[in-house]
């Protein structure tokens, strides 16, 4: 379906892995209980809507990623993810993806109960990974805009086009169905505010942004000595840059590049590495 995506030959990486276990897990869980034991109110209790949340079921926000509403629906979403989800994490990082979906996905179910389900007071509930789906989606085509996928249309026609565009046209569809389905059967508002969520994300981190205060030197990235961190100090004002570098962020880019080369790297991933050789040749 897709061009890119995880090699036969290549591991996937843990979050995105780790993600597809449990989400295959709870939905296996989900059909076992719905054939043996339908009377649990599984969607009242762990899918998002207003009466849920007003009755103090907070963990809804997190816990309706994990049902669906059918194998098609779950099919879909972890197809979507599986091609997607690896490269990202690849390029931000296991912990940050891992935070990135689940933020994208409780920001698209609270975007839902804002757009949807208040204005037309829908009282069945959200279920689904869509929204966290589309944020990892958003963040592919805010990091990598010009990377080609071909789909196939009605699983017949295919179609080439870029990651932004693809992503900016399943939002744009996303947008215009919001009219179209006030009844709620499809989610529109959660893929809507996911994947914008998810691009803006991917944006900041392909301009360099979220870099924060790490401090250079020293092994593993853990805590360091106040020495250590004076060191580090003197590194930033040598080099007039109020950045420090990460060994492990650096580690983290070195093996990417070995492993994939030049072009697969971000505009931040280039701009940290030029970085840590500033202030390595300044020492």
């Amino acid at each position: 379906m897709f061009n890119h995506g995880p090699s036969f030959g290549e591991r996937m990486p843990p979050a995105a892995k780790g993600i597809l276990i449990v989400t295959a897990a709870a939905f296996l869980l989900q059909t076992l209980l719905n054939l043996f034991a339908p009377a649990l109110p599984l969607d009242a209790w762990f899918g998002l809507s207003i009466g849920g949340l007003a009755h103090g079921r907070l963990w809804q926000p997190l816990t309706y990623m994990l049902l669906h509403g059918g194998l098609w629906h779950f099919f879909v979403n972890m197809l979507a993810l599986f091609f997607f989800g690896p490269e990202v994490e690849r390029a931000i990082g296991t912990r940050r993806f891992l935070a990135a979906y689940v933020l994208c996905g409780i920001a698209a179910g609270l975007g839902w109960i804002l757009i949807s389900a208040l204005p037309h007071q829908l009282a069945g509930p959200c279920i689904g990974a869509s929204g966290a789906v589309f944020g990892a989606m958003g963040i592919f085509g805010a990091l990598f805009p010009n990377r080609t996928i071909t789909l196939l249309l009605f699983l017949v026609i295919p179609i080439t086009l870029t990651a932004r565009t693809l992503v900016l046209a399943l939002m744009a569809v996303a947008l215009l169905s919001l009219g179209w389905d006030q009844q709620g059967g499809i989610a529109n508002a959660a893929h809507l505010v996911g994947g914008v969520a998810g691009y803006l994300y991917g944006r900041r981190l392909a301009r360099g942004g979220f870099d924060g205060w790490v401090y250079y030197g020293g092994q593993g990235g853990g805590r360091r000595s106040w020495n250590d961190r004076w060191q580090s100090l003197r590194a930033i004002w040598r080099t007039r840059r109020m950045h420090v570098i990460s060994t492990r962020e650096v580690d983290r880019i070195l093996d990417k590049l070995n492993r994939h080369g030049y072009a697969s790297l971000t505009e931040a991933e280039r701009k940290m590495l030029d970085r840590a050789a500033s202030v390595v040749s300044r020492k």
